[in-house]
């Protein structure tokens, strides 16, 4: 029987390129085809498809309400990381950054003169700031002696040359009205508040002549306040006695008139000294307050800063510090900025226009890093992993390759048209200018690759009772060898782990047989 040897050369045309392991097919006259098995390299492919998307892409909108007061992009125009995209009118927030920062810098100042004591020069300053406060209060005290005196004379005019007129014996119990009071009870009262009142000018008048700014303030002042109010309350009651007066033969409608008016003038004036007086009071209060502080603060100056003084100014300083994040924290809620380089995608407001807090108003996709994203079924997911490498055929560019790699697998699954698939992706190995967000693509994917493989077709392959054998020649006769199959690539060869050699040769079975 001759035998023909017909050698071809068979090479393994996967989606990632061409295989490198070579098949040698033998043809003898009993029309078998044999091949001689040698190593050479196995790979596994999946094919999918995906789309470019940017690894970076956000919503943005403004962290509080307010009036846009300009946007500085266009849709299309590139944004570095941290520029202002569009800000809202922020004036007056603006200020309050500025004035934080001023007094941290105050803070800061004082601590550093803290630890580094006072200068003579200084002392002197506080020493003079002392002596001015302490002048100050002089003359604050002595305000205060003129607004009491001057309490008592409005008190005495408003009674005796105002309110008098149309009293017949104010001074004495035998008091009466110059006209018809229908209102007994009112007239009653009204004349015993006057007389009680001529007390009350005698001893007030005593007390005035021998008030000084050595006098007890406090008690001074709370005895003229009392008397202010017993002056108000009774040119009250004339008001009113007044406005139910009957004429008479002693008092005429124009001297009800006058009186009227009278009583109204010394109400306004004894108002006015009430408030001169409390005026007067709290601006001696203050001076007293500001020479006391200014007092303690000579004598820190004087004195060599402790521990717990640097302490407490070093706790104003990092005070002021927040304060100063706080304030730029809100005026960067104002404005809205590129979290990270890319390109604007939308821009959805104008000058002038009000917005809302949080309303995605603008969009950024980043450019400098593309991904792709596709959606794997069920079936393959079990031989992807994480930095599997792929080839990327984008349809803009025809059979041009961009090497990628993959960088991450969902955990959970993605329903897409009713399948089961796991959302991946996969990062381009090299920047390439030509790949553009939103293209599509085809992707294979490398699962397995190895070298120095011996593999066979899967169907030459035979299963039996769960043992595994192939045919090989040896000579003229044929004998069953066992084997130990490993993967199977994508192109349907089987890897093989024991029982077959370099030079082997295995029998392929024709189709119809």
């Amino acid at each position: 029987m001759s035998i023909r040897k017909i050698i071809v050369v068979i090479s393994v045309v996967t989606a990632m390129g061409v295989g490198a392991w070579i098949l040698i097919l033998d043809k003898n006259g009993n029309d078998i085809e044999t091949l001689v098995v040698e190593p050479g390299e196995f790979s596994s492919h999946i094919s999918v498809a995906g789309r470019v998307v940017a690894a970076e892409t956000v919503e943005l909108g403004f962290a509080q309400s307010g009036r846009v007061s300009g946007v500085y992009v266009k849709v299309g125009n590139y944004a570095a990381a941290g520029t202002t995209l569009a800000e809202l009118e922020n004036g007056d927030v603006g200020a309050v950054v500025l004035q934080k920062k001023a007094l941290f810098e105050t803070a800061k100042a004082n601590l550093l003169s803290l630890r580094e004591g006072s200068r003579p020069e200084e002392i002197a300053v506080f020493e003079a700031t002392v002596d001015s406060d302490e002048a100050a209060l002089e003359q604050a005290r002595q305000a205060v002696v003129n607004s009491l005196r001057d309490a008592y004379t409005k008190s005495e005019d408003a009674i005796r040359n105002k309110t008098d007129q149309f009293i017949v014996n104010p001074r004495s119990s035998e008091a009466g009205l110059l006209f018809l009071l229908p209102d007994s009870k009112l007239e009653s009262g009204f004349l015993s508040k006057r007389v009680a009142m001529e007390k009350t000018l005698l001893d007030w008048k005593e007390r005035n002549a021998s008030l000084s700014v050595e006098s007890h303030m406090p008690e001074e002042i709370a005895y003229v306040q009392q008397n202010l109010g017993f002056v108000s309350a009774l040119l009250a009651d004339a008001n009113t006695a007044l406005g139910k007066a009957v004429t008479s033969s002693t008092a005429s409608s124009a001297s009800l008139s006058a009186w009227t008016t009278d009583v109204a003038t010394a109400r306004i004036t004894i108002n006015t000294a009430t408030s001169a007086l409390t005026t007067a009071v709290t601006a001696e209060r203050n001076e007293a307050t500001t020479l006391e502080k200014d007092k303690r603060s000579l004598e820190l100056t004087k004195a060599s800063a402790t521990k717990a003084d640097i302490a407490a100014q070093e706790a104003r300083v990092q005070s002021a510090e927040a304060e100063v994040y706080q304030a730029e924290a809100n005026l960067v809620k104002t404005m809205i900025r590129a979290p990270f380089s890319g390109v604007v995608t939308k821009v959805d407001i104008h000058a002038g226009e009000s917005v809302s807090l949080g309303s995605p108003i603008m969009s950024v996709i980043g450019r400098e890093s593309l991904q792709i994203e596709s959606y794997v079924p069920e079936i393959h997911i079990a031989h992807l992993a994480i930095g599997n490498t792929a080839e990327i055929e984008l349809d803009a560019y025809g059979s041009i390759m961009f090497p990628a790699v993959v960088v991450s697998i969902d955990p959970a699954e993605t329903i897409r048209d009713g399948i089961s698939t796991y959302r991946a992706i996969l990062q381009f190995t090299a920047k390439d200018s030509r790949v553009k967000a939103g293209m599509t693509a085809n992707i294979t994917i490398t699962t397995e690759h190895k070298t120095s493989v011996i593999s066979i077709p899967q169907g030459i392959v035979v299963n039996e009772n769960s043992v595994k054998y192939v045919l090989v020649q040896m000579g003229e006769t044929e004998e069953r060898r066992t084997i130990t199959t490993g993967s199977v690539s994508s192109r349907g060869y089987v890897e093989i782990l024991s029982g077959l050699y370099p030079g082997d040769v295995v029998v392929l079975k024709l189709a119809e047989e």
